[in-house]
Formats: C-alpha cells, structure tokens, sequence
C-alpha cells in the first residue's frame, strides 16, 4: 500500500515541510511575497524551476520569525517566479497576506515533539495528499527518546497514520515517547480513522490519573507498549482495533475499575492478540468495561497474566462479548468478573486457558437471570496450577471443559512470559468444527500461542 509521507527526527526542523528524510529542506524562499487566497508565493531571488521545484512536493509557508510552521500544502504549480500551493491538501492555514516577510521550504523533515511542544501531532491532519490520494503517514524516526509535556494529539480529519520506524517506514521500530513525570496523557486520539503504530509510551508521574493512549475517536492501536501511567494504558470509548501491543505496569494510582485496556460507554472494540500483564495495583485489571452503557467488545488471542484485580471485569449493561482463544495466569482474584447489573449481557467464551488465578476461572458475580453465558472447550488447571476458588461460578452453560494434569502448566514458561502450547491435552484441541461442511473441521490449540502444525514428508496437511 502507498502512502503520502511525512518523518520525524529529532535533527530536522519545525519549520521544513516534512517531506523528506534530510534534515534541511531540499530549498528555502525568504523574504518571498504570499498571498493566502490564491496559494501563491512570489520568490524574492532564485528561479523554482532552474532550482528544481516539482509539482508534487510539498511546502512550508511561514511568516519570516516562526519557530514552527502553521502551513504545509502540496505544490500545485512553478514557474521562474512564482510556487502555487493547493489550498486543501493540507494541513494547517494558509498565513495571512505579506510582502517581503514569508518564507517558503520545500522538503526536509519535522524535529518532533520537545518540552511543551506537540509539532506535528495536533498539526497533521488526513487531507494532507499527495495527487494519487494515497493516504498520510508520518513515521517518527527512533534511536532518541521523545519527552514533552503537553499531550500528543491526532485531530479529526481524514484517515491517517502515525507509526515508528528505525530506517525504513514501517520496519517496525518502536519510538519511543516519554511524559516523564508529567500528568499527561501520553496521546489522545480525537480523529476517526487514526492509526497509531509502532510506538512505546512511557511515564513515571506521581499524579493525576492519565492513560497512556486516549482513543476517543475510531482507532487502529497496533503494536505499542504502554507502561507506567497513572490510568489506563489504553482507554477507548468509541470504534477500536486494539491489537498487539504490550501493556505493563499501568493504573499506578490504583484508581477502582481501571485496567491496562479500559472500555468507556458505547465502545465497540475488538482486541487481538495483547500482552497484558502486570498491572499490579489491587484495583487494577487487565481489561475493563465500562458499567454505564451497552458495549461489544471481541476479545481474542490475549496473554492476560499477574494484574492485580480480575483478568477481565465486564461491567457493561447489555453488553454483547466474543472471547475466544485466551490465556489466562495469576491473576489475584478471578480471571474473568462479572459485575451486578440491571440488564442482561450475552458472553460466548471457547478455546481459553484459566491457571492459577487466586479465585474463579469465571464468576458470575449478580443472581439475574436475563444474562446469557455460553462456554465451550475451555482449559483448566488442577492441582497446583488450578484457580483457588474452582473453575466457574454461577454460570448455566459449561460444556466440554478440559481438564489438565495435576500441578501441569499447559505452557512452556508463563512466569517467564514464553506461553507456547506444551501439554498434549491443549495442542489441536480446540473448538473449530464448522455445521452442515463436511471435511471443514479446524483444529486449533487452546489458547493465544498457537504452535507451528508438521506434517510428514509428502503427506497431505488439512
């Protein structure tokens, strides 16, 4: 997939467009004439088309003075005298009139965010395009620790991606953002269609009650680590994929109901494949819903281990959850919580590992009988390895649960964090059988880590 794209690095300079990987822009008009209405800058010395300005590139345009750009649009047009720049592929407004005091920079790239400093988050925006529409990502180069004490933002127009990198876009390098000690939200997606990809946030604040990751608009959240913050590591509280990040250390303030991904009301969330793991505050969880209005959430492939509170603590009101294909381990009360409620939720639940939690593998905590709980093929440990309370409570439809070996841990390590399947009883074992298709049967393992199927030499492998 293309994109229109932008860098970040701390050796480039607020003030270039953005464009490119150097850390000057490629050309620079000072004391130039603009006329916002028009897009057009009049060079005062220098030919834009001798030089080498292409329709395409993109342009900063500034009063003469600024320490940061409030303008970058893709170049329409050039001749000897004059650069046109497109007045809605953009981001920011166009400065108001000057005469002999703008300036204009072709290419280079943004220093990024430093101190009370945000450029370009809060900047960029969607609609920011180059000819072919191709969408807008701007990677944030690592190696360097970006620490800043205003909270990032991404605003609310356009699909547009923020993602790390070490040399290439989208190698997965992780950058790295620190708000250090202060009671900030590390990011806060206000935009729909936003993505943010590759980044570790981090935080050691002594106050107030941040998440690491804000998504109040509909957001990719991918590959991420999040750790330290006083609130959530990650809140959502609209449309959401949250998937494969690592999530630690998170609600140090120990706030009631809060865990490392915290559902707010009307969140409709599907979250893959997350590493969420000590969180260790009593009050802190690994996942919770909000208590306040109807919600979904799917809730597939996640390592919940060794928080503080519940594994999962499903609050919502009529809420509707898939979960499917998690691992659950030492969690201090049960694995999986449901609160009283007044309305009924429906759960479906297959293909999980409950081991060694310190209550209930799933405890239906109210005595309403508008809930539906549907479980099906889930594992279970015994001896040493069981849940202190036993395997569920309250709930009406358990079937086909299965069993380990005394004191057995179906994974190799999970103290360690290696959660690859190694009991025979979990291995193919789980729930994949398809009604009415014949030869359709699909033979998963029990849980998140699924191992790697052999087949013998010029056998045929389903």
């Amino acid at each position: 997939m293309a994109y229109t794209e932008f860098y970040v690095q701390t050796t480039g300079s607020n003030l270039n467009a953005g464009s490119t990987t150097a850390n000057a822009a490629s050309l620079t008009y000072a004391s130039g004439n603009w006329v916002a209405a028009t897009g057009v800058f009049t060079v005062a010395s220098g030919n834009p088309t001798s030089d080498g300005v292409a329709v395409g590139d993109f342009a900063s345009v500034y009063a003469d003075g600024a320490t940061a750009t409030a303008f970058v649009g893709r170049v329409t047009a050039r001749d000897a005298t004059t650069i046109t720049v497109s007045l809605t592929a953009v981001s920011g407004t166009p400065p108001a009139d000057g005469t002999g005091n703008r300036t204009l920079k072709i290419g280079g790239a943004w220093a990024g965010p430093s101190g009370a400093v945000i450029f370009p988050f809060g900047f960029v925006v969607g609609t920011m395009t180059n000819a072919a529409g191709d969408p807008t990502r701007v990677n944030v180069k690592n190696g360097v620790t970006y620490s800043y004490s205003s909270a990032l933002t991404s605003p609310n127009l356009g699909a547009l991606t923020w993602q790390g990198y070490t040399s290439t876009p989208g190698d997965g390098g992780r950058a790295v953002f620190d708000v250090s000690t202060n009671a900030i939200t590390g990011m806060t997606i206000a935009g729909s269609r936003n993505a943010v990809i590759d980044f570790e946030f981090t935080s050691s604040a002594s106050s107030g009650t941040q998440p690491g990751i804000n998504a109040s608009g509909d957001a990719l959240i991918f590959r991420n680590k999040v750790t330290g913050f006083r609130g959530a590591g990650i809140a959502a509280s609209a449309l959401a994929v949250i998937g494969e990040n690592e999530i630690s250390g998170c609600n140090t303030a120990n706030t009631t109901n809060i865990g490392g991904i915290t559902l707010s009301s009307g969140s409709h969330v599907t979250i893959l494949r997350n590493y969420i793991h000590d969180n260790t505050g009593s009050n802190a969880s690994g996942i919770v819903t909000s208590p306040t209005a109807d919600a979904t959430a799917q809730i597939i492939g996640n390592v919940i281990k060794s928080n503080g509170r519940f594994g999962i603590f499903l609050q919502n009101r009529s809420g509707v959850y898939v979960i499917i294909g998690n691992d659950f381990y030492n969690n201090t009360l049960d694995h999986i919580r449901t609160s009283t409620s007044t309305n009924g939720s429906l759960v479906y639940m297959e293909n999980n590992n409950f081991i060694a939690g310190a209550a209930w593998g799933m405890l239906r905590s109210d005595a309403f009988t508008d809930h539906l709980f549907y479980l099906t093929n889930n594992g279970f440990g015994s001896g040493t390895a069981a849940n202190s309370s036993g395997t569920t409570s309250g709930i009406p439809t358990v079937l086909d649960s299965v069993q380990y070996p005394a004191d057995e841990m179906p994974w190799v390590s999970p103290a360690t964090g290696d959660f690859r399947i190694k009991l025979a009883q979990a291995r193919n074992a789980g729930r994949g059988t398809f009604l009415g298709l014949t030869n359709a049967a699909g033979y998963p393992d029990i849980g998140a880590v699924q191992s790697k199927k052999t087949r013998a030499s010029g056998a045929v492998s389903a």
